[in-house]
């Protein structure tokens, strides 16, 4: 009963956390397009959110958030009592409410 609607890679509920840059080739294997980003948003949170990457300025998190699907899947869980597991969401995604 418990679930991670996201992992390693975006998918159709929307779109992981960014942890290290060069895990963006699996995205690009996966997905077949690689992480859209911008600077990731200064929330509090346990540590710092995002990547570097190479020719980019400071920290990077992926643009892509939560999905209608997403948003669906996630109430469903929710009304069944469901644990689901944030950590490798996207930051957006963990603050969108």
């Amino acid at each position: 009963r418990s679930y991670f609607p996201l992992h390693e890679w975006d998918n159709a509920l929307g779109g992981n956390g960014i942890f290290l840059a060069p895990l963006d080739a699996g995205n690009l294997t996966d997905t077949g397009s690689s992480w859209q980003t911008e600077p990731c948003p200064e929330v509090p949170y346990f540590y710092q959110a995002g990547a570097m990457f190479a020719g980019q300025e400071g920290y990077r998190c992926n643009t892509r958030g939560i999905t209608d699907l997403g948003r669906y899947a996630i109430s469903r869980l929710m009304e069944r009592g469901a644990i689901i597991e944030i950590d490798h969401m996207e930051v957006a995604m963990k603050e969108d409410r």
